[in-house]
């Protein structure tokens, strides 16, 4: 039995010896934090991705400026009111 004891510490012993030093490191950092920031960095990447969908809408909905806007209903409701004229009805301004 003090055999087996004196084994399995001696298996302790230098799995230990083996976890200094470059094997630590190479655990510690390229396992556990590069693993921690793909997840931040893919993270990031979605954020940036909604962002630019975001900005790329609202260059959409402002890309035309508002006196163009204001003279484009104008114009159309100055249609209007010509076409209600002919059919017999007032115009609404």
């Amino acid at each position: 039995m003090q055999t087996r004891a004196r084994s399995k510490r001696a298996r302790t012993q230098s799995t230990r010896a083996a976890f200094t030093g470059e094997f630590q490191k190479t655990l510690v950092v390229d396992e556990k934090w590069l693993a921690a920031l793909a997840a931040v960095q893919g993270g990031l990447e979605h954020v940036s991705q909604t962002l630019t969908g975001r900005i790329r809408q609202l260059a959409e909905r402002y890309a035309v400026p508002l006196p163009h806007l204001l003279d484009e209903i104008d114009a159309l409701a100055q249609k209007v009111n010509e076409h209600l004229k002919r059919t017999g009805f007032e115009s609404f301004n």
